[in-house]
């Protein structure tokens, strides 16, 4: 049963009241200090009453609630049903009672007297308010929950130095304040819970598990570990936040001049302490992190940003340096913040050429300087054009050239480069070479300066014998390898009638190729209906519709194309995408239209027809100018 009063307090409070009274009864006798002993004697009637009464209405709940439900809470209230006003009023009005009863008693001599007259008087009026405030006592029976307190572990890399040779790593500090606190938190179990989480990009929960902390955190976010840890838990159920870290923030918690952490630390609604994990007077200098995009279009400029981090280091100015391939290409000075922290500095770029590029920022070491391994930083920028870029080399003039070129340039994200070969040396001209106005055909430039910029070569009915072609096939097989697209369409000049057999570019094919020695049925020149396989009714070379039954729809109504290419069978890999009715390879498997196919990081496609074209014109004459 709960006490209204504590029982050591109620005796106090008794034992005050005799020693008051003793105090006026040795001033009773004393004409100047005869009301310095009346209010003695009031204050400890009234202190005498609060004890008794105490007593009075604890035994009176003890056999009231005797045998019942067991209390540990009680609560004044007033149970009269005034406002603020009333109840101002009332008070004002006990005051008027009192100092009427202090007033009226002043000719009584006797101290005594005189405090029971006063007393009476203010026992009446306590006697009113009681009835006009109605005061009660609401007991309650309460159960306590504990709360939660977390304590956040920084993870990252950060947390894995040693300030001092001679010092452990702070992973091992913040492991070691984790130990020791162990018996504070064994006092804690009745209020509170502790969860202890690691964070470094995110907040994960350990269960207590220390071994789980590896320090292999690439960032050091406070703010979000602070937010993540907050949206955890509701109301007042956490009760503390306890953050053991190095402080070295890589997400900005805000500025202190503009008052954004203490703005941030109030929002979260619960005290937040920190412990630091290093020691003081740790040197350092590091390029924290660099946001540059994966991508930049040649000729256009994009920027580097590289975030400078330093501690221990005070005000001063440093050299920051971007380098290309190992050379210098960019420096700025920068003044490093006194108070150490995080500083941006950035760079602009506009590269000249296409390719991969291996870009470095970094700083200068320190004297002093704990690890001078992260003092630089190196990221890859791959330089592309900011439109596909195409070759399309053909072996002659056709309609079949002419659609695929037309379909090309009327995309305005194709940059196209189309070369026909209208004649070779084996051609008779009435005329000599210097008086013809055709250029010779640029096979260095295409196939060693230029063929990296492309993104995708299209050889198209193309003779590989006449045009000194052959030193380059390396080259071909090389781009494709390394990520190029190949795409080989079908005629007379193609494949092994076009010499590609037995040569450096076969293997990146998708298809094996007949050797034109061993076979003199290369070419079959009969009319068919292309027919699409289980592959291709969904393969996007191949869908020429979203669904599958209307993509099947519209390759049943294509018209019959004029002849193919036969080749030896498939590469490992590859897929026939559309296949011949009734040609087989010697295999006994459809003879393929269709192939695609992958050769190391590119890849390839054949089409071994060279009347496509006719798909187009069909297209066109029944409106639906489809490609």
């Amino acid at each position: 049963m709960i006490d209204l009063i504590a029982n050591p307090l109620r005796n106090s409070l008794l034992i005050g009241a005799l020693l008051l009274l003793v105090v006026a009864l040795g001033l009773r006798n004393r004409p100047r200090w005869r009301s310095l002993a009346t209010l003695a004697v009031l204050a400890a009637l009234a202190v005498a009453s609060l004890a008794i009464v105490d007593g009075v209405i604890d035994g009176w709940i003890s056999r009231r609630h005797r045998g019942g439900a067991e209390f540990d809470e009680s609560h004044w209230l007033l149970a009269g049903p005034w406002g603020s006003l009333a109840t101002l009023l009332g008070l004002a009005a006990f005051a008027g009672v009192v100092g009427l009863a202090w007033l009226g008693s002043a000719r009584v001599k006797n101290p005594f007297a005189r405090a029971t007259l006063v007393g009476l008087r203010s026992g009446a009026a306590v006697a009113a308010l009681c009835l006009f405030f109605q005061p009660a006592i609401e007991l309650r029976q309460v159960t306590r929950e504990p709360n939660r307190i977390a304590v956040l572990i920084d993870d990252s890399q950060s947390m894995t130095l040693t300030d001092k040779p001679e010092s452990i790593s702070r992973i091992e500090r913040a492991r070691t304040i984790m130990a020791n606190s162990q018996p504070s938190f064994d006092t804690w179990k009745d209020r509170h819970r502790v969860d202890v989480y690691r964070f470094a990009k995110d907040l994960h929960s350990m269960d207590n598990q220390l071994t789980a902390l590896s320090g292999t955190g690439e960032s050091t976010l406070i703010r979000r570990a602070l937010e993540q840890v907050r949206s955890r838990y509701r109301g007042r159920e956490l009760a503390g936040i306890v953050v053991i870290s190095d402080g070295i923030a890589t997400g900005e918690l805000g500025t202190d001049d503009n008052g954004e952490v203490e703005a941030f630390l109030r929002a979260l609604d619960v005290p937040v302490h920190t412990i630091l994990a290093a020691e003081q007077g740790l040197i350092d200098i590091a390029v924290a992190e660099v946001f540059a995009d994966e991508f930049a279009f040649v000729r256009t400029v994009f920027t580097i940003d590289a975030l400078i981090r330093s501690s221990g280091i005070g005000a001063k100015r440093i050299k920051v340096t971007l380098s290309g391939n190992g050379k210098p290409m960019r420096s700025k000075w920068v003044d490093l913040p006194a108070a150490g922290g995080d500083l941006k500095v950035s760079f602009e770029l506009t590269p000249s050429k296409l390719g991969r590029y291996v870009y470095t920022i970094s700083v200068p070491v320190v004297d002093g300087e704990v690890v001078t391994s992260n003092n630089q930083r190196a990221f890859v920028v791959r330089v592309i054009r900011d439109k596909v870029r195409v070759l399309q080399v053909a072996g002659s003039p056709s309609w079949d050239v002419r659609a695929l070129r037309g379909l090309l340039k009327s995309n305005p994200n194709v940059d196209l480069i189309s070369f026909f070969i209208l004649r070779n040396n084996e051609d008779v001209s009435p005329v000599s070479n210097s008086e013809l106005s055709l250029i010779r055909f640029p096979t260095r430039e295409l196939f060693v300066e230029e063929l990296p910029s492309f993104d995708l070569v299209i050889l198209q009915n193309f003779n590989l014998g006449p045009y000194g072609i052959a030193p380059y096939l390396e080259n071909i097989r090389s781009y494709v390898n390394k990520g190029g697209a190949l795409a080989i369409l079908g005629g007379a000049l193609a494949f092994s009638s076009g010499d590609y057999a037995g040569t450096p570019l076969e293997p990146a094919l998708p298809i094996s190729l007949i050797n034109p020695q061993s076979s003199n049925s290369l070419i079959d020149t009969k009319s068919f209906r292309a027919r699409l396989t289980k592959s291709g009714r969904n393969h996007p070379v191949t869908a020429l519709r979203h669904r599958s039954t209307d993509n099947s729809k519209v390759w049943n109504s294509l018209t019959k194309l004029d002849g193919i290419n036969r080749v030896a069978g498939l590469r490992r890999g590859a897929v026939a995408l559309a296949v011949h009715p009734t040609e087989k390879m010697s295999n006994g498997k459809p003879a393929p239209i269709i192939v695609s196919g992958q050769y190391g990081g590119g890849r390839t496609l054949a089409i071994l027809t060279d009347s496509l074209w006719k798909w187009g014109f069909v297209a066109a004459q029944s409106g639906t100018g489809d490609p």
